[in-house]
């Protein structure tokens, strides 16, 4: 009988070190693979190295300290600046979007309340100026109707925008403001498998406190 996939379990065992810190390895055979090939000025990174990122981030709680793990045997003192920068300057770019996603927000169901509680209310002060406004004909009640459903319809659109959206739209802004702060370290091959070799040696240990930490996780 197979076993069920866990994700918390997968998630803390391949990425967290700790209570405060998540680690995604990296690994560049060869660093011109680094960049966009496309890119002249070598200011940004290959679109698949952004999807290993997001992926590795996903679902990791943004209380979390990511530090992204760069391992290479050759790479230089001016291409670890320019792949910390190309990661900033990514994700800095998609908090700004966001940013300004969540003003158009803001307004869009501002704008949407305001003219549902208009069309509410001119409705309600029409039946309370006119009581007998039944019997002036079906094109005056048809058009009560769709103001009344109009409005409502306006006012419900802003409680989605303001409560679903915006929310979800905060949350993909958080978990890029987390991946902004991201620290970095480089090292090399050798340095790299020789930590992960002590990691693996220490696994019996990891593995007492795996309960503690997946409870942090579920608590999030």
């Amino acid at each position: 009988m197979l076993k069920k996939f866990d994700a918390v379990e997968y998630l803390v065992k391949k990425y967290v070190e700790d209570e405060n810190h998540a680690t995604i390895p990296i690994i560049f055979k060869d660093t011109e693979k680094m960049f966009n090939e496309y890119d002249p000025t070598r200011t940004s990174l290959a679109p698949e190295v952004y999807t290993y990122l997001d992926k590795c981030s996903y679902n990791l709680p943004v209380e979390y300290k990511i530090i992204i793990d760069v391992v290479s045997d050759n790479i230089d003192e001016k291409t670890k600046v320019r792949f910390s920068d190309a990661v900033k300057h990514h994700y800095g770019l998609k908090v700004f979007d966001n940013n300004i996603d969540l003003r158009a927000i803001s307004r869009k169901s501002n704008i949407l309340g305001i003219l549902g509680l208009l069309f509410v209310l001119f409705v309600y002060l029409g039946d309370l100026i006119r009581p007998g406004s039944m019997v002036a004909g079906t094109t005056v009640n048809i058009l009560r109707e769709i103001l009344t459903v109009t409005g409502w319809l306006f006012i419900w659109s802003a409680i989605e925008a303001i409560v679903f959206d915006r929310r979800e739209l905060k949350t993909r802004r958080n978990e890029n403001i987390q991946m902004f702060n991201a620290k970095f370290i480089f090292e090399t091959e050798s340095e790299y498998y020789k930590i992960l070799e002590k990691e693996q040696a220490e696994s019996v240990e990891k593995n007492e406190e795996y309960e503690e930490i997946r409870e942090s996780f579920l608590e999030q």
